[in-house]
């Protein structure tokens, strides 16, 4: 699995949870079987933090979850993934509801498999993803400003140390990182779906010019912006 760059070796049975704007990729074993469910994240996370909110950092973080043959727990998530699958095929009222639903009760289990969750820490971690709920949003509103960390944090009434402490706790990643992922995922986005060219794309983002934004796309991607579309429209054509 290749996970944000680095490359991980995974056992099955396991759990794999990649959130949005996380780099991934899969290099599976001809006997590989399982259930693939892809959902829009904000519906989710929304549904989340209305009937579980210490769920948000479950669903927030990329994580491979060792399966126990022997775990209620796991036993559990088989059948709400059939579950799924029958709603995505029904074409009935309400399926969009009952899709989401389906998916909360699949991360209730998730939430129980992970030990990090504790009904001691319940009240702290609701108030720290309400904080970085409002982080990220304020990230997707400004993110093509190129906005300083302090600016970010005095919006939300604390110091640019206690934002990043925060996002490590609750994404595991630094704030600049939140920031850095987001244009990334944007300019990946735009490569792949529009025509715009390699200037363009840089002058829409906030870039001063072409040649910074190929710096800073390698460095995150390891490809140029020319590469990375030449890569992914070459997946599209040969799908």
């Amino acid at each position: 699995m290749l996970l944000d760059h680095a490359q991980i070796a995974i056992q099955a049975p396991c759990f794999i949870m990649i959130p949005a704007q996380t780099v991934h990729g899969f290099n599976f074993s001809e006997d590989v079987n399982g259930p693939v469910v892809t959902a829009a994240q904000r519906p989710l996370e929304s549904l989340a933090s209305v009937a579980m909110p210490e769920v948000l950092p479950v669903i927030r973080k990329p994580a491979v979850i060792a399966l126990d043959a022997d775990s209620r727990h796991g036993d559990a998530l088989m059948p709400i993934f059939l579950a799924i699958e029958r709603e995505a095929h029904l074409q009935s009222p309400g399926q969009v509801s009952a899709g989401l639903v389906l998916l909360a009760a699949l991360f209730v289990q998730v939430a129980r498999l992970t030990p990090a969750l504790s009904n001691a820490s319940l009240v702290s971690t609701s108030r720290k993803t309400l904080q970085i709920e409002k982080f990220r949003a304020l990230v997707d509103e400004n993110y093509k400003k190129h906005m300083p960390i302090v600016a970010y944090a005095d919006q939300l009434g604390i110091t640019p140390g206690q934002l990043s402490r925060l996002c490590r706790e609750v994404l595991g990643v630094s704030s600049l990182d939140v920031i850095n992922a987001r244009l990334i995922h944007e300019a990946q986005r735009e490569l792949v779906y529009t025509t715009a060219s390699i200037k363009q794309l840089a002058d829409s983002l906030g870039f001063a010019d072409e040649t910074y934004f190929g710096r800073f796309f390698r460095k995150h991607t390891e490809l140029s912006p020319r590469e990375f579309r030449v890569k992914a429209m070459q997946k599209i054509l040969s799908a």
